[in-house]
């Protein structure tokens, strides 16, 4: 169950108070779907939302990130290899199947999206489109 009134580490906003303003993402929940959810963060800087997530056992070739019809979608396979020399005695380890996908709102400029992977953290940096990025207005007179 997820309660509305947590907040977010770096500003105290609840997810409440995020919600009710132009936020870019609306994740999916997928029920009954095999795959694993794993955790997100999502930050925002002055230029660009920063979605972080931990996919722990993942490596790059096992990673899908696509962008189509306003969807962001991750994909990533973590499957336990054993080396030639060894035999399955006992396995406790599966494999998982990790799934999050998330519209985007055209807060996202589509064409400035990148990802990378890193010991199993994976950072998605997605660029404010210009009309949501703040701008100072020239005062005349």
């Amino acid at each position: 169950m997820t309660d509305d009134r947590l907040t977010t580490p770096s500003e105290g906003r609840t997810r409440e108070e995020l919600a009710h303003r132009s936020w870019p993402f609306r994740p999916h929940d997928e029920p009954g779907d095999r795959r694993i959810s794993f955790p997100v963060d999502i930050c925002e800087t002055e230029d660009a939302f920063l979605l972080i997530g931990d996919l722990p056992g993942v490596r790059k070739e096992n990673l899908e990130v696509r962008f189509a019809d306003s969807e962001l979608l991750i994909k990533g396979r973590f499957a336990q290899e054993l080396q030639a020399e060894e035999s399955v005695a006992v396995r406790e380890i599966p494999g998982a199947d990790y799934q999050r996908s998330f519209t985007l709102s055209d807060a996202v400029d589509p064409g400035k999206i990148t990802a990378e992977i890193k010991n199993g953290v994976l950072k998605i940096q997605l660029a404010k489109s210009e009309h949501v990025k703040p701008r100072e207005i020239e005062i005349t007179g």
